[in-house]
């Protein structure tokens, strides 16, 4: 049940069809190790990426990477760890 429901006060402007999907980010964990591999932090990053989507010659893409997995509790106080890229858009 979703509780909190947020109300726009202005229109979307050019806005065709979106297409989204769900990810799921804790699809490579090997829970029958029992060892502390923080210190790897480029093998417990997350990837995750909405494809190309494409619709009447619109092109978007959107990709959010170097997500660490063992800092979600204290999500906070890692920032540093996330990047986020968004190229090819237009609006005609």
């Amino acid at each position: 049940m979703h509780l909190y429901v947020q109300i726009p006060c202005w229109r979307a402007h050019f806005s065709r069809f979106t297409f989204t999907g769900k990810t799921n980010a804790i699809a490579g964990i090997h829970t029958r190790w029992d060892f502390d591999i923080e210190c790897l932090g480029l093998l417990l990053a997350t990837l995750a990426m909405t494809d190309v989507t494409r619709v009447f010659d619109d092109l978007a893409f959107t990709m959010t990477s170097w997500t660490g997995l063992l800092h979600r509790k204290e999500a906070l106080t890692h920032l540093d760890l996330a990047m986020t890229v968004t190229g090819s858009t237009s609006l005609c």
